[in-house]
């Protein structure tokens, strides 16, 4: 199991809260990343509220292709795992800054691979059926292995057109693609660096100006 320090268990508790602002919304935007723009170098609290609203954004498209490609869902965000999957991230968004030396914005490909890490460790997505008002744990189901890779598909095709997002969501590869990286993620145990690296070929094929340097709107 996973285990944050005490410090970031107490930033994710609270902005639990927040986590629920920003996911219980009258009408969630299935593409977040185009919305909310942050200028200059951002704060904890801008990159909490873009993540949160990003992870809900991922979430809609999570669910359509579950129903579409697994059958029927029954699934809800846990908000609280939600608010540890981002604190982590915040934690390793600094570390890679300062490892790194990147004085501005780091490339989305960084953000999409620490992203899916900390969605694994804390798996925010929990089965739910009606009536079960707590939810279960996520054993047997994938959504967890989604939510991981549409969030990081999502960033890093942030200010994309919508043909070369279809140019990747139609290539006949795609699913194929998808359902390796799904396994991976499920029984491979890729490290941070590993997960990044997936998100930079990625981005290579299909959307390169994410790679053009550690300067990107966060």
């Amino acid at each position: 199991m996973f285990l944050l320090g005490t410090e970031t268990q107490k930033k994710a508790a609270k902005f639990r809260p927040l986590a629920m602002t920003k996911l219980r919304g009258k009408k969630r935007n299935p593409h977040p990343e185009v919305t909310l723009k942050i200028t200059g170098n951002p704060t904890d609290e801008d990159i909490r509220s873009k993540r949160m609203e990003a992870l809900a954004g991922a979430y809609e498209l999570t669910l359509k292709w579950d129903r579409a490609h697994r059958g029927d869902v029954f699934t809800a965000l846990d908000k609280k795992k939600v608010a540890l999957a981002v604190e982590e991230y915040i934690d390793q968004w600094k570390t890679i800054k300062e490892r790194d030396k990147i004085p501005h914005r780091i490339q989305r490909p960084k953000i999409a691979g620490l992203m899916a890490s900390a969605i694994m460790h804390h798996k925010p997505l929990r089965d739910h059926y009606r009536g079960d008002f707590e939810g279960l744990d996520s054993v047997n189901s994938w959504y967890n292995e989604d939510l991981a890779l549409f969030h990081g598909v999502a960033t890093c095709a942030e200010d994309c057109s919508p043909e070369q997002i279809q140019s990747l969501l139609k290539n006949p590869h795609f699913r194929t693609w998808a359902d390796d990286f799904t396994t991976l993620l499920r029984y491979g145990s890729p490290s941070r660096e590993s997960l990044i690296n997936i998100f930079e070929t990625l981005c290579l094929g299909f959307f390169p100006d994410a790679l053009k340097h550690d300067c990107v709107k966060h």
